[in-house]
């Protein structure tokens, strides 16, 4: 859960370039998640601190390319590095390799990166980017459920579905972010960012929620759902405990669990 600080609030390197937070005055957090075109869904967070926030897109660390062939070529080096590290592992993703992968240009690269450690940048940025708008697009899609497991069984297929698109780029940043300070700092904001939405969505189904303490169920939930996220990331299924689960049938169960926990009453007091 996020909790209001007294001084500055500020969330940056996110998504599209990042979110700020701003506090805005009280009651409710108010989120403002900006998509690939800079367009945006409002969705309201009640803070049981009763402060209101907005996240912001900030600005990118990147320079980011403006003409349309720019924008292909800074694409292909990208993709190119994936393609490299999906093949060789961390190891493989020198220079030279995506280089030669994206047909490019030493200059080209250098003019667009500046170096390997940038080029980890560009690449983190724009698999936040594209996790940030299939998160908002699930969003989008699970509140307009008439329940709160219809909600997170919608939210859950979906962004099931863009880990295991983007597979490659999410498993190799949760090996390298435990190296790199600033990769791992712009991970742990994402993680803050992507509890305030999932929060967001449950929150909205707060009458079904038994718990005396719905901020604390909610967090735990999400902790749940991070786990089964990662899980997804670094290992197929069967890896996991032996047995094949197809993706359907283990979102239906995930979802089973994280509403019976959240319709629980929780310990008497």
């Amino acid at each position: 859960m996020l909790e209001p600080s007294t001084s500055a609030m500020v969330l940056t390197g996110l998504a599209c370039g990042g979110w700020s937070l701003v506090r805005r005055g009280r009651r409710l957090w108010s989120l403002a998640i900006a998509g690939y075109r800079g367009d945006s869904v409002p969705i309201r967070l009640e803070s049981h601190l009763g402060q209101t926030a907005r996240f912001m897109p900030a600005k990118k660390t990147v320079r980011q390319p403006q003409q349309a062939r720019s924008i292909r070529s800074t694409a292909r080096m990208l993709d190119a590095a994936e393609a490299v590290f999906a093949e060789g592992g961390a190891d493989a993703l020198t220079v030279d390799a995506v280089v030669k992968r994206a047909e490019g240009s030493m200059g080209n690269f250098y003019g667009r990166f500046g170096d390997r450690d940038g080029l980890l940048q560009a690449m983190h940025e724009r698999f936040l980017e594209r996790l940030g708008g299939a998160t908002q697009a699930a969003v989008a899609a699970a509140a307009g459920e008439k329940t709160l497991a219809g909600a997170i069984e919608v939210f859950l297929t979906r962004v099931v579905a863009t880990v295991h698109e983007h597979r490659n780029s999410a498993r190799f940043f949760v090996f390298h972010r435990s190296g790199d300070k600033a990769l791992r700092a712009q991970g742990i904001e994402a993680n803050a960012m992507f509890a305030a939405i999932f929060t967001s969505l449950v929150l909205r189904y707060r009458k079904e929620i038994a718990h005396p303490r719905p901020s604390t169920t909610v967090d735990v939930a999400w902790r749940l759902t991070f786990a089964a996220m990662v899980q997804q990331v670094m290992f197929d299924n069967q890896e996991v405990s032996g047995v094949p689960m197809a993706t359907k049938p283990l979102v239906r169960e995930i979802t089973r669990f994280l509403v019976a926990y959240l319709k629980s009453p929780g310990p008497k007091a």
